[in-house]
């Protein structure tokens, strides 16, 4: 959604958009402050480099895919509440964030403004998540996080040394020998995972 300002001060535009995350030339950025009607100050959600921004036609604050974090210890899934208040892009109170398994009555703290935490928000907004394999190959490795997301909705999470698969957040079947197996009541969630495993 394409921003047009010619009608609005700077103080409309603080309260719209500041502490709000939104696409500039198709990168999420964090707005911190505008300073006047043609620039604002905030930073790349990917190396956190504070930088005056000039406000222009292609300022977008479409709503962003979230979904899973490629990779995390315990599986973080990003969604968005259904709240939009006076904001324009995505603010902090608009984003949930859980783990696998959690009761999502009790969302997982996220540290707005944390450079590593943003950077998370950063891959999952631009949809880095690794293939099936890769994921598998991933959590197979101690060193590494124990769960890895190969789709927005879908991740691998080693539990008690079992590989189990994941659909937003809950349990929905395990990985046996390098294939996926959905338990019984999650049937209809076949063709759809098959689909995302042979994604290009």
């Amino acid at each position: 959604m394409k921003q047009h300002f010619s009608t609005l001060g700077a103080g409309d535009l603080n309260t719209k958009y500041r502490e709000s995350v939104v696409r500039v030339d198709g990168l999420p950025f964090l707005i911190n402050e505008i300073n006047s009607v043609k620039h604002f100050n905030g930073y790349w959600l990917h190396d956190m480099k504070q930088g005056l921004q000039t406000i222009r036609q292609d300022l977008d604050s479409t709503p962003f895919q979230l979904g899973y974090q490629p990779v995390s210890e315990r599986g973080i899934f990003f969604t968005r509440k259904p709240i939009r208040l006076y904001k324009q892009g995505l603010s902090h109170r608009a984003l949930s964030v859980t783990r696998n398994n959690s009761d999502k009555r009790h969302p997982t703290r996220f540290d707005w403004g944390n450079s590593k935490q943003m950077k998370h928000l950063h891959d999952t907004i631009m949809g880095a998540h690794m293939s099936f394999d890769d994921a598998l190959q991933s959590v197979s490795d101690f060193e590494n996080p124990a769960c890895a997301a190969f789709d927005r909705d879908f991740a691998v999470q080693m539990v008690d040394e079992d590989l189990e698969l994941f659909y937003r957040g809950r349990s929905v079947g395990r990985v046996d020998d390098g294939n996926p197996r959905l338990n019984p009541e999650f049937f209809f969630l076949n063709e759809v995972l098959d689909k995302r495993i042979n994604a290009a």
